[in-house]
């Protein structure tokens, strides 16, 4: 078992996991929402720089918004903040640039992109979807002066720390590449995110653990956990339709990402606990349409066994874990 060398500390929010929703409140004052941006860029796994092939689970949208990605980028953030504050009531928005590496550019032309989020008085944050080997030296100083203008998250999307679950999902890095621009970020104060995969072919519960524990151990500031779906037209649907690869059923996914929250150092902010995508582009499994009853079964088999997160992961001290009971 890895041991941290620290204290934990979190405010009582209620709740037995350390939610998104709970922090930006706490930041924020008030609920936040985010706009999901397709920046224009292409990724490297694609386009030949790494690899034409592309990741085994990757739509044609880059995983990012499939209705609006065709417009400029402002046009993509007012629509955004037109669409889901009415819907939600809210104000504020961090515009996610979601879609394939927002990282795929020079410095000069990285800085332009983000810049014109933030001529929005409305978003009062910035998160960027990149990929863990494709932030170079040139970036991090684009990076740097962001995260001193706006609120800032780097996502990485690392899915898994084992290698052959990496090679079944060809991504084309490795656990090292991660470490190295984690470690990057982290010196230059920026909160990254990882990106984890659940229900990889072939990856045990032990290795879904493991991938928690190397997180916690590496004090990563989120993670948002997503389940191996199928989307059309992707290699993986062929897996999926020629019967290569079985998926998790909801209560199977349930206690496994209940286990990964209870070897997950409370510290670490959760910004998922289940993947979604438009049901235009979804083939299975049909239960994860349903994401809020699962995120509510969740919480609820958190309860059942009266867990939280954080609870199975060994400290080197004392730790007084504030969750709700």
């Amino acid at each position: 078992m890895i041991k941290i060398d620290k204290s934990v500390k979190i405010e009582n929010s209620g709740e037995r996991y350390n939610s998104f929703n709970t922090h930006l409140k706490k930041e924020f004052g008030e609920k936040v929402y985010k706009i999901p941006i397709d920046s224009h860029l292409s990724c490297p796994n694609k386009d030949g720089k790494i690899s034409k092939e592309g990741c085994i689970f990757c739509d044609k949208y880059g995983s990012g918004p499939i209705k609006t990605g065709r417009l400029k980028i402002e046009e993509q953030i007012e629509r955004g903040i037109e669409r889901i504050g009415k819907k939600y009531n809210v104000k504020k928005f961090i515009a996610y640039f979601q879609a394939n590496t927002n990282t795929a550019t020079s410095p000069e032309r990285l800085k332009i992109i983000f810049e014109k989020a933030l001529k929005y008085k409305q978003i009062v944050g910035i998160s960027i979807g990149t990929r863990p080997d494709w932030i170079f030296k040139d970036h991090l100083p684009v990076l740097e002066e962001l995260n001193n203008k706006t609120y800032l998250w780097v996502e990485l999307g690392l899915q898994t720390i084992h290698y052959e679950g990496l090679k079944f999902l060809r991504r084309h890095h490795s656990l090292s590449d991660f470490v190295k621009t984690f470690s990057e970020l982290k010196k230059r104060g920026i909160k990254a995110c990882a990106h984890t995969i659940i229900g990889i072919p072939g990856e045990n519960r032990e290795q879904i653990i493991d991938t928690a524990r190397f997180l916690s151990a590496m004090e990563i500031s989120g993670v948002k956990i997503h389940l191996l779906h199928i989307l059309k037209n992707t290699d993986l649907e062929k897996y999926y339709t020629e019967k290569k690869i079985q998926l998790l059923s909801p209560e199977e996914y349930i206690s496994l990402v209940t286990d990964f929250l209870e070897h997950l150092s409370p510290d670490i902010i959760v910004q998922r606990l289940t993947g979604e995508r438009d049901r235009e582009i979804f083939i299975a499994p049909e239960w994860a349409l349903n994401k809020l009853d699962i995120i509510n079964r969740i919480r609820d088999e958190l309860k059942k066994r009266d867990s939280f997160q954080g609870k199975k992961l060994v400290f080197s001290s004392d730790i007084k874990y504030p969750f709700k009971k």
